[in-house]
């Protein structure tokens, strides 16, 4: 009989037998534990391994610590995100391979960033917030249980929870004094985000303006080379666009437009506005074909004689992360569920860039009819 080794047994289990479980989406869920629900989902699907919702009623009873969502994987059951994503990684399953060492530990840092201030803000608005407990929390929460034991069970959480948040000094903060933290958390997830489509990942202009720079003095080096070679004249067309990054005027005339080099190709075949840089070898004697490029705002010359060598470059895109699914469970879930108080939903909303990515996420990994 050939032998099954438990590594195997488990990458298997990852690909075909991975079920999600979560409390009542309609009926009983709440705002914390809707959002960590959608953060684990949110990192599965990125990850593309096919899971199940499996929603029960006792879900955080379940779990091996109390808390939801939790994943059965083979005889695995791990619960919460951070485990979840060691887990995958154990067996070879991560999202954040590409980064490096400082990297890795900054995106620790803001998940615990988002735990420490975003988790405590929901479970304050939830819990504390006596508007949105009698009109939500208690309603929802004992939905599930026979009176009076609903009753029981959501005294004895609202009390753990109190008792959680005043281990942390959060219990006695007034609502502003949330906000206000709420605000400077988002304030910093939005700067480390900017212009990005997600966190971490390679930004052209910040990143690699000395790789480029490199890179093209290599260019400019064969082609004299070549040139040289052939007894051509030549003339390198770099064709810019309308939003070129002010930032890499730094490096070299040369390199003004080098964010037009798109990486994925069928963009650059379907938008006629990106084109790749091109060098161009031509004899002395030809030089009579003159068009006028609007792109490039001068007259090219043009002639049948060219040979063209198109030049491609490889650029790593901003990929997500499982801070990005992190980020997306929270903001998503605050600014989709409605609850008596407001405010908290108006102070992420504020914060476009975070909005973006919780509309990016879900529009690219939960298709939704």
């Amino acid at each position: 009989m050939p032998e099954l080794s438990l590594t195997d047994s488990i990458i298997t289990s990852l690909n075909e037998n991975v079920k999600l479980f979560q409390p009542y989406e309609v009926e009983q869920i709440l705002l914390p534990d809707n959002a960590s629900c959608l953060a684990v989902q949110a990192f599965l699907k990125i990850c593309n391994l096919p899971f199940e919702v499996e929603m029960r009623w006792n879900a955080e009873f379940m779990s091996p610590s109390g808390r939801v969502p939790f994943i059965k994987c083979g005889a695995f059951v791990v619960s919460e995100l951070e485990p979840v994503v060691q887990f995958a990684a154990n067996k070879g399953v991560t999202l954040c391979g590409r980064l490096s060492t400082e990297e890795k530990a900054e995106m620790r840092a803001y998940m615990s960033l988002i735990t420490n201030v975003l988790v405590n803000a929901e479970l304050y608005i939830s819990w504390l917030d006596e508007e949105t407990f009698n009109a939500v929390t208690k309603v929802r929460n004992s939905s599930v249980y026979p009176w009076p034991l609903g009753w029981l069970q959501t005294r004895a959480k609202r009390n753990a929870v109190a008792k959680r948040l005043k281990a942390l000094n959060w219990h006695d903060k007034t609502l502003e004094q949330v906000l206000a933290d709420v605000e400077q958390c988002c304030s910093s997830l939005s700067q480390r985000l900017g212009d990005r489509d997600y966190f971490f990942g390679t930004s052209l202009c910040e990143d690699h303006c000395d790789f480029m720079s490199e890179l093209m003095d290599e260019i400019i080096d064969k082609v004299h080379e070549i040139a040289n070679e052939d007894k051509h004249d030549f003339e390198m067309l770099v064709y810019p666009t309308e939003n070129c990054d002010d930032d890499c005027t730094r490096i070299s005339r040369t390199n003004d437009y080098l964010d037009t080099i798109d990486e994925n190709d069928d963009l650059n075949d379907n938008d006629p506005s990106i084109r790749s840089p091109e060098v161009r070898f031509t004899s002395d004697a030809d030089s009579d074909g003159v068009v006028n490029d609007k792109l490039l705002g001068e007259d090219v010359v043009v002639n049948d004689d060219y040979q063209t060598v198109s030049v491609s470059l490889d650029v790593t895109e901003s990929r997500p992360t499982e801070l990005d699914a992190l980020v997306f469970g929270h903001v998503f879930t605050i600014i989709t569920t409605r609850l008596p108080c407001r405010k908290l939903a108006e102070a992420v909303r504020r914060h476009e860039s975070l909005v973006s990515l919780a509309k990016r996420v879900d529009e690219k990994y939960f298709k939704r009819p």
